[in-house]
């Protein structure tokens, strides 16, 4: 089946097949991809392209609607995610000691990652939630 794309202000006409593939590729890849590697490093690769695919994900949200509050939201679940692939690339090449229940990222640093992340999306939320109320003069 072909499909004509529809043009819009965003997308030049004639683009979105390509994105169409790169995408199924992206998500074949980290879906399948994980059984290219050894049984005890499987689960790793699997989150590994998950967090690819998330940041892939959320810059084209970002683009699609570019919007300041929008962006903000997306580029603190870019970090996340490309933090996450970037301690299992590192683990690969050089393996630290993980804890039972501790995060990868968090061995690493030796501090909880994920309340630093919690504080960082609640500052934000925080942010946007303020400048929303000031356009809407809407006292909370």
């Amino acid at each position: 089946m072909i499909t004509k794309p529809i043009p819009t202000k965003n997308a030049p006409p004639g683009r979105h097949p390509l994105l169409a593939l790169v995408l199924i590729i992206g998500l074949l890849l980290w879906q399948f991809g994980w059984q290219a590697v050894p049984a005890h490093l499987q689960g790793k690769v699997w989150s590994m392209g998950a967090a690819a695919m998330v940041a892939v994900l959320l810059v084209l949200v970002g683009a699609a609607w570019r919007s300041a509050d929008v962006w903000a939201a997306c580029g603190l679940g870019i970090v996340w995610a490309l933090m996450t692939v970037g301690c299992s690339v590192a683990w690969f090449v050089a393996p630290w000691p993980v804890q039972p229940g501790q995060g990868r990222c968090s061995a690493a640093a030796d501090m909880p990652l994920g309340v630093l992340a919690a504080c960082a999306a609640a500052w934000i939320a925080g942010r946007i939630y303020g400048a929303a109320m000031a356009r809407n003069k809407v006292r909370p």
